[in-house]
């Protein structure tokens, strides 16, 4: 499987996994917020890290993987994992 179809399958996989955890077991608390980014923090570095991911080097900026590039991409997957839970959020509230 391509690098770069990996990280996206990734990310949305850990956004449903956190989307799922966060209505049934911490979706209530005042502070799930906070929880959330955490849970989206560890799961993205964990995935980045554990799987060598790197987004400069799926793009062909790089030649290969570097811990600087895992860090963008884990970063990117944290991000790309809550754009894809307001887009789903946006999604359900229409239909």
């Amino acid at each position: 499987m391509d690098s770069l179809t990996l990280i996206v399958v990734l990310c949305t996989v850990m956004w449903y996994v956190i989307d799922n955890l966060k209505d049934n077991i911490w979706g209530g608390l005042t502070y799930s917020n906070y929880i959330t980014i955490g849970a989206s923090a560890i799961g993205s570095f964990a995935l980045s890290f554990g799987y060598s991911l790197d987004l400069l080097n799926a793009l062909g900026l790089v030649p290969q993987v570097s811990p600087l590039g895992q860090v963008i991409t884990a970063l990117t997957m944290m991000g790309g994992s809550a754009l894809v839970s307001e887009v789903v959020d946006k999604l359900r509230a229409k239909i």
